[in-house]
């Protein structure tokens, strides 16, 4: 198979970058953190070299060019076509831009729960709860989301895990910060601007198998995603991806679907593009990260997050875990009814297969969920 592989520059030994004579070129060296297969970018930009580029960006928290050597003038013409065979990328970042690397934590999914058997881990939408009450007011159901139309299949999601708590969103969103005036910094787990509404499905895969591009970014733009957008308009584009063959959509979008954003709410309380790209960084870790990356990123981690030492669920973290182990039935109830119907989809889909020219009764079984 046919494979991209991506080099970043990294410390020699210091794990924080600002910790190194930034200049000093034998203070870095190449790590490989990222192999994606040759067909991939093409699935999620126009332009794919302008989608690895965001990736390992988003990855490593520098912004950066690409080149196919390690001299950095020679950066690759990014509206180009891959070619077609195997290659070799180099990201290059400016000293400024060293100082304020930000690699992604490793484990900043942890605390969200892994499959639909387990609710009690991530379950998050009660009624009564300041969060769930604000996401849902703010994220309400008028146009392409992954959300539903019947509330009762959708949850208010933490984008970053409750179970972090507040010390790791503050000091994420400081270390990723690209606001000047500092307002894409966020202080309480629990803000507005750390949800999302989204359907019971899309809540367990988020950030494992689905997460949001937005754009515009150092990167892309919004006609690299969609040729009929204009290329500075904001957008956040629904991208899928498949651990196996057999995985399903979760939602009845079909990905690189637009989703809709409430611009008519104060934009102060939308999230940060740090939190949604910081999901986006997890997902292509976990798919496509190297074990070289990821023991360099968690050494990182655990300097700039728990650097007394501190497990990676703190005390808060550990106790508001074990509470939702013990919420109401009536949350188990409705996962058990949302996995029947995704039973349902399956057996559709294996009609489909057999009984070509059936109607398609999917996406109608998908937003009819009660």
């Amino acid at each position: 198979m046919s494979t991209i592989s991506i080099y970043a520059s990294f410390p020699k030994k210091s794990l924080l970058p600002r910790n190194v004579a930034l200049n000093d070129i034998a203070s870095w060296s190449w790590l490989h953190c990222l192999t994606i297969p040759l067909e991939t970018p093409n699935q999620y930009s126009r332009h794919p070299y302008k989608w690895l580029r965001f990736c390992i960006g988003s990855v490593v928290g520098a912004e950066g060019d690409l080149s196919t050597t390690t001299d950095p003038s020679d950066i690759v013409d990014y509206d180009a076509a891959l070619p077609g065979e195997s290659i070799h990328l180099f990201y290059h970042t400016t000293p400024q831009e060293k100082k304020r690397m930000f690699p992604l934590d490793p484990h900043i999914d942890m605390g969200r729960s892994d499959t639909v058997s387990k609710p009690e881990y991530d379950m998050v939408s009660i009624e009564g709860d300041a969060f769930v009450d604000q996401v849902e007011n703010r994220d309400r159901f008028e146009g392409p989301t992954l959300a539903m139309s019947n509330k009762r299949c959708n949850d208010a999601v933490h984008i970053i895990p409750d179970t972090k708590g507040n010390e790791y969103i503050r000091l994420l969103t400081e270390g990723r910060s690209r606001d000047p005036d500092g307002a894409d910094i966020i202080m309480d787990i629990e803000s507005i601007r750390n949800g999302l509404l989204m359907n019971i499905l899309c809540h367990v895969v988020f950030g494992r198998q689905i997460a949001i591009l937005q754009t515009p970014n150092f990167a892309m733009n919004s006609a690299d995603v969609d040729a009929s957008a204009a290329p500075n308009e904001k957008r956040w584009t629904y991208h899928f991806f498949k651990e196996s063959p057999d995985d399903m959509n979760p939602t009845n979008l079909p990905p690189g679907s637009e989703l809709h954003m409430n611009r008519d709410c104060d934009p102060s309380m939308n999230p940060p593009a740090i939190l949604l790209d910081a999901v986006y960084a997890a997902l292509i870790l976990r798919h496509f990260g190297t074990e070289e990356l990821e023991d360099r990123s968690l050494a990182f981690a655990k300097d700039a997050f728990y650097p007394e030492g501190r497990g990676y669920l703190t005390e808060i973290g550990r106790h508001r875990a074990e509470q939702r182990r013990v919420r109401d039935k009536r949350l188990l109830l409705r996962y058990e009814a949302v996995e029947k119907v995704r039973k349902q989809i399956a057996q559709i889909r294996k009609e489909r297969e057999t009984q070509a020219g059936k109607p398609d009764r999917l996406d109608n079984t998908l937003l009819d969920l009660t």
